[in-house]
């Protein structure tokens, strides 16, 4: 959190036309972080920048996961706030048909499953495919579903294991759960690599922000 108070002073510094923030969902809602919070949004406020925040699902955007991100959106007082994104993707399945039929008839296409994404992926990484890798404990990936995150490690109570294979998923399935294309190249070892895709902003979430940014900028 120490961390996190240095934006203000960067903010202020730095004087972005637009900022955007993010972090978990629980940055906003934690007893123990809300006055952090409070103290976060009130520094920026100080330094003459006004802001919104929202909590976004990375799969109303096509990103095949079910995570939820905080994002915070700070202009000068002087100008306008960017609009918040609209979703283009809905979770096939969580709905009711007719519910379904209007989404599709906004534009909102189903968010891609596990089998999607994975699909035409060949598995590269050396030394994943032993079943001694994987604790029994931690379960397997749905390949109709949707999970409901990716971690920056292999943790134990996670959805880690591969859908139909004796191992976890390889970073580069893990990225492909992040939205990364193929020929974005994540470097180092490979807890390295997990950390990289699990701490990224979801490459698809990202793009539908900044499409709202760069019309204000």
């Amino acid at each position: 959190m120490v961390l996190v108070m240095n934006v203000p002073r960067a903010v202020n510094v730095l004087r972005p036309k637009v900022l955007v923030f993010e972090n978990v969902k629980g940055f906003c809602n934690r007893k123990k972080s809300d006055e952090m919070y409070k103290l976060f949004i009130s520094d920026l406020m100080d330094v003459g920048y006004k802001v919104e925040t929202k909590i976004l699902k990375a799969s109303d955007f096509g990103v095949c996961q079910r995570r939820e991100r905080f994002i915070l959106l700070a202009v000068p007082t002087e100008s306008n706030l960017p609009n918040w994104p609209k979703p283009t993707h809905f979770i096939d399945g969580e709905i009711s048909v007719q519910t379904s039929a209007n989404h599709i008839a906004m534009g909102r296409v189903p968010t891609p499953t596990v089998n999607a994404v994975f699909r035409g992926l060949t598995t590269t990484t050396p030394n994943m495919n032993y079943l001694k890798t994987v604790p029994y404990h931690l379960r397997r990936l749905k390949l109709d579903q949707i999970p409901s995150t990716v971690l920056c490690t292999i943790n134990p109570g996670w959805d880690n294991i591969h859908p139909t294979e004796f191992r976890h998923i390889s970073p580069r399935e893990s990225a492909r759960l992040q939205s990364f294309p193929d020929s974005y190249v994540f470097k180092g070892d490979l807890n390295s690599q997990y950390r990289q895709v699990g701490n990224s902003v979801p490459p698809l979430l990202a793009r539908a922000i900044m499409k709202e940014v760069r019309r204000v900028i």
